[in-house]
């Protein structure tokens, strides 16, 4: 087991005034109370296995928050830790390095410390209201995973929903999200890293599959809240893996038609010098901000839901699920037996739900205590296959947006080549799935 940090913002507290000092605010009977009735669900999250240490800022507000937290896990000794206060992270490493490597520590702390310390440890920006708590994973010295976030008030229905499904469906977001942030830091870390940008789209697909199933739970503008902000993030990456994708096939092709394109190197080097100016834009400054937005937005749409009474106005979401998870099943099945054979657009349309698919099974086996084996495989094998022409489709996309730009002549003949050369490719491969079609059941 690897160390756990839970930071835990102090609750509701007295107002400044001159009369008193900062140091002395005490919570205010309201901040006892919403802390009394959230803390408790505290051990729903907390394993108890591990040994737990409580450390307080010495600041009254912070030391009263701490002992009603001590209290509901069983009167845990609080340790005051000037640090806190003052928000050195160095002290708080270093302490924490002293412990074992299976404890949990509670740190009972102020804003804008929280906020920042998660940052430099997770890459992520938290809004820590009075009463907010996250928890942070130490892998290494170097590297740290955010594990959950609650607000007061997920935290204070934590406890009333136990492990109904509800509390699983708001974890599996939480989960998703995060892979998510974690990516997305990766990527800032390595952006020439193909693998990195590959899985970040992966996984932004991935949890827009999940919310698309949920999707009949949900108000419609509840629905678009989460929707249109993981699709801009999704399209925001798009250019950068088609490139990545584009590079990789265009090497192939050099390899098997060496006579195809007069100046192979500059046909290269232009795409290359396309993917570095597409990374430029990614890793400024102004784009890291827009995603990691979004990125804490969704996560915050996630906390606010409040799946309980959605789940419970259904028959139950086992059944809800089996439902739904048919349902896709058919249209897949549907959109299969209908296509010609004829379009690329429509194959590549056909993988996209044929990846759907296999990410709700993924997601949702696990809930339903059901591994839906052979229809996990069946659509991973079909998307496989679809995805030979679907990797061309796109290809042949980007490749227009570079015949649209001035090249010298010999670059632009060459760009109509591969063009050319990927169009008939496209139409070989429509025509051998036409002959030999999948047959999904």
């Amino acid at each position: 087991m690897k160390q756990q940090i839970w930071l835990f913002r102090h609750g509701i507290a007295e107002s400044k005034n001159n009369d008193k000092p900062d140091y002395d605010r005490a919570l205010t009977p309201k901040g006892k109370k919403e802390l009394e009735s959230s803390v408790p669900n505290l051990r729903y999250l907390l394993d108890t296995q591990r040994p737990i240490f409580i450390w307080s800022s010495p600041l009254t507000r912070a030391c009263e928050t701490a002992e009603i937290i001590s209290q509901a896990l069983g009167n845990q000794k609080i340790i005051q830790k000037e640090f806190i206060a003052t928000g050195d992270i160095g002290l708080l490493t270093a302490e924490i390095k002293k412990l074992s490597k299976e404890s949990t520590v509670i740190v009972v702390g102020h804003e804008p410390t929280l906020s920042d310390w998660t940052e430099q440890l997770t890459g992520v920006s938290l809004p820590f209201d009075k009463g907010s708590s996250a928890a942070i994973q130490l892998k290494s010295s170097s590297e740290s995973e955010l594990l959950w976030f609650h607000q007061p008030e997920s935290l204070k229905h934590l406890g009333s929903m136990d492990t109904h499904d509800s509390i699983k469906l708001r974890m599996l977001l939480q989960y998703q999200l995060r892979k998510i942030q974690s990516l997305h830091n990766a990527f800032l870390e390595a952006p020439s890293d193909v693998e990195i940008i590959h899985q970040f789209r992966v996984q932004i697909r991935h949890f827009r599959s999940l919310l698309s199933f949920l999707k009949p739970l949900l108000a419609e503008n509840v629905y678009q809240e989460a929707k249109e902000p993981a699709k801009e993030a999704f399209k925001q990456f798009s250019r950068l893996r088609e490139l990545d994708v584009l590079i990789d096939r265009v090497q192939t092709i050099i390899e098997e038609e060496p006579d195809l394109l007069e100046d192979s190197a500059s046909v290269l080097t232009a795409i290359t010098e396309a993917r570095e100016k597409e990374k430029r834009r990614l890793v400024h400054s102004s784009n890291q901000k827009k995603i990691r937005t979004i990125l804490i937005n969704l996560l915050e749409w996630a906390e606010t839901i409040d799946w309980f009474p959605l789940v419970a106005e259904i028959e139950g979401f086992t059944t809800f699920a089996k439902k739904r998870i048919k349902k896709k099943y058919q249209q897949l099945q549907k959109n299969i037996s209908q296509l010609d054979y004829v379009e690329a657009k429509e194959i590549h349309e056909a993988r996209k739900r044929a990846k759907t698919y296999r990410y709700v099974l993924k997601s949702f086996s696990p809930l339903l205590k059901k591994n839906y084996k052979k229809e996990r495989k069946q659509a991973k094998k079909l998307q496989k296959l679809l995805s030979r022409i679907t990797d061309i489709y796109e290809n042949i996309v980007i490749l227009n947006s570079f015949l649209s730009t001035e090249q010298d002549e010999t670059l632009k003949k060459d760009f109509i080549a591969l063009h050319q050369y990927e169009t008939t490719q496209i139409q070989k491969q429509l025509l051998d799935l036409k002959q030999h079609p999948f047959n999904f059941h």
